[in-house]
């Protein structure tokens, strides 16, 4: 499991009201052998729309295409993006329940595909069930084996969708809000599951996720997504100790300190504005409290070490 993953100039376009609208403009994505990255952002930055794209599940009337896409070094076509999925790329889907056919039996399903994938017996497939979902934390596997998907929890059918889409032993796992329907405590277990596994395995993993302070909790570093660009992408530490972007700064005050004194968290006004009104400015700037007239033409890239931001007023560097 060594595979590199290296996108550059993803974009991701819709047919609109006469004329094209860009949902992802222009995404940069690296992950290393054994690396946690989160994709953070709020909702309508493009974090899950990225995500399909790159594992060529888009919807079907988008438009996706990329300047470079390489799996260790090796330039992947376009027309070949498909046939990364399973060998090179795994993906757990937001809605797990709707990932798992309903009349198939979980181990029917994990059988199956270990068969396939690894030319195993029967008996060797449900052994290597049992053991795989024990691995992703799966309670009482072997009894729970011949379960329906209806017979299980929300956090227990994220689980056997992370087993299926481990089976194949990809070495790029990429999670597309997949922890969004749990509560904080299975939110909390599925990541540690996941660390473990990155470490045992040397997977990367691509997490997508609007909740900051469990991106915080496990992954070592971000991306933040704004309006289907990054803004900002560096080591998790260095980000939220000093964020640069005034979006990436935001989003850091508003996580709770455990222990501090109840105060009402600062929020950032406004919303995402809408897709048809996006342009070559920077998109954060009807927001943003350090805005000029500078902020109506493209940003440019600063970058200080390991951290990169695209802005034209970043805060200073700690």
């Amino acid at each position: 499991m060594v595979d590199r993953l290296r996108v550059r100039g993803l974009r991701v376009s819709f047919p609109g009201r006469g004329s094209v609208v860009e949902a992802v403009r222009g995404v940069d994505l690296d992950l290393e052998p054994g690396a946690f990255v989160a994709l953070v952002g709020e909702s309508g930055s493009g974090k899950s729309l990225t995500t399909l794209a790159l594992a060529d599940v888009a919807p079907e009337a988008a438009s996706v295409s990329f300047e470079s896409y390489q799996v260790d070094g090796r330039e992947v076509p376009r027309e070949a993006l498909w046939t990364l999925r399973g060998r090179h790329l795994g993906v757990v889907f937001q809605d797990a329940a709707s990932a798992l056919d309903p009349l198939q039996r979980i181990g029917d399903a994990l059988v199956e595909t270990l068969r396939h994938a690894h030319g195993l017996s029967a008996s060797a497939a449900r052994a290597s069930a049992i053991a795989r979902l024990a691995e992703v934390g799966f309670p009482d596997a072997e009894a729970r084996l011949d379960a329906a998907p209806h017979q299980l929890s929300g956090g227990q059918k994220q689980r056997v969708a992370l087993a299926l889409a481990l089976a194949t032993d990809p070495p790029v796992l990429l999670m597309d809000e997949a922890t969004t329907a749990l509560d904080p405590i299975l939110r909390l277990a599925l990541v540690e599951a996941l660390d473990g596994l990155r470490r045992s395995r040397g997977l990367s993993i691509l997490f997508v996720t609007h909740d900051l302070g469990l991106a915080a909790h496990a992954c070592d570093r971000l991306v933040v997504l704004y309006a289907g660009r990054v803004c900002e992408a560096g080591p998790t530490a260095a980000m939220l100790g000093a964020p640069r972007h005034p979006y990436t700064r935001g989003l850091a005050g508003s996580l709770p300190t455990l222990g501090a004194s109840p105060v009402r968290l600062p929020t950032i006004p406004g919303q995402v504005p809408p897709i048809e009104t996006w342009d070559d400015g920077c998109m954060f700037r009807g927001r943003c409290a350090r805005t000029s007239d500078a902020c109506a033409t493209p940003p440019p890239v600063h970058v200080d070490g390991a951290q990169r931001v695209v802005c034209h007023h970043p805060h200073e560097a700690a």
